[in-house]
């Protein structure tokens, strides 16, 4: 069960490589082969890893961990590199729909600002927050690899990357850069909260709309998807499937929790951007558990539970 999994998420990379090696031989982008040649060089540990424990040692929960780090260690730059290439045939701009949207709901984004910057141990931890939650899925996976269960491990893979397409499929007829890209934070106010997206970065990703990616480097790529929010949707799956009564799950949770709150001011969001994350994340997460049980129903009679997808063994 856990085996044909895992070959749908080498189905997945092994697609989204070949996706990108065939649109840059199309469009010839002006990219830095050596800069995404040398993160391959973070890959022989878990390869390797999951060899010894599939083929030596045969142990399916560690091997499954070291398979599904390498997923995330390939399919993280190969689907950047995607969205980036997807700069150069997105739509029109929605950004201000957003925002009267986020109006519509009797949000006043400025306002949101505004409340963070007037305290600034908030404003401090929500950015810790914020980035703290890009960073937390190798250890969760780590976590999953002593803790959880093997199908629970690629489960996770499997759900990130159905988002990811999701969200890059919803956003590439109407890009967004978010809601900095209609409100400008005074100074005062960013020198306190010092987001991850401001105004020149949105400024530039605007730009980038207009005249396409330019040259891409490793160290040049950074998330332009707006709605729905892949931060939002990443950290949804991400709680799903650490589900169980530990310190572990607390602390993801509330990292997560507090990064979702994040996003509209450190993130610079629409709010409506996390609503739609959210909603990725769920389709995903129901079509993980639909492919798991069609998988399950061929070795096991009884069905899938969810304590199995959600990491609990």
């Amino acid at each position: 069960m856990t085996a044909n999994l895992r070959l749908g998420l080498l189905g997945i990379v092994a697609a989204t490589i070949c996706l990108d090696l065939v649109w840059q031989v199309v469009a010839r982008f002006d990219l830095d082969w050596r800069g995404f040649l040398a993160l391959a060089a973070t890959l022989p540990v878990p390869v390797l890893g999951g060899l010894f424990y599939t083929f030596f040692r045969k142990d399916e929960r560690i091997a499954t961990m070291f398979w599904c780090m390498a997923f995330i260690l390939t399919f993280s730059p190969a689907a950047s590199l995607l969205t980036y290439f997807s700069l150069s045939v997105v739509g029109p701009n929605i950004d201000r729909e957003l925002a009267q949207i986020d109006r519509f709901l009797l949000i006043d984004w400025p306002a949101l600002v505004s409340f963070v910057a007037s305290h600034p141990w908030l404003a401090q931890l929500l950015r810790l927050s914020y980035v703290g939650a890009v960073l937390e899925v190798i250890p969760l996976l780590i976590w999953m690899g002593w803790r959880g269960s093997p199908q629970a491990m690629v489960c996770l893979c499997l759900a990130l990357a159905i988002s990811f397409y999701l969200t890059l499929v919803l956003w590439l007829p109407f890009p967004s850069a978010g809601a900095v890209a209609i409100y400008s934070i005074p100074q005062h106010q960013l020198e306190i909260l010092r987001p991850a997206v401001d105004g020149a970065y949105a400024r530039n990703l605007m730009d980038l709309f207009v005249h396409g990616p330019g040259k891409i480097s490793p160290g040049s790529i950074t998330g332009v998807i707006g709605f729905p929010s892949y931060h939002a949707a990443g950290s949804v799956i991400l709680t799903w499937f650490a589900a169980r009564r530990s310190v572990v799950f607390a602390v993801i949770a509330i990292m997560n929790i507090l990064s979702i709150i994040a996003a509209p001011v450190i993130g610079g969001h629409h709010v409506i951007d996390i609503l739609g994350g959210a909603l990725v994340a769920i389709a995903a997460i129901a079509a993980v558990q639909f492919l798991a049980r069609g998988s399950t129903k061929k070795t096991d009679a009884v069905g899938l539970h969810v304590g199995t997808v959600r990491g609990e063994p």
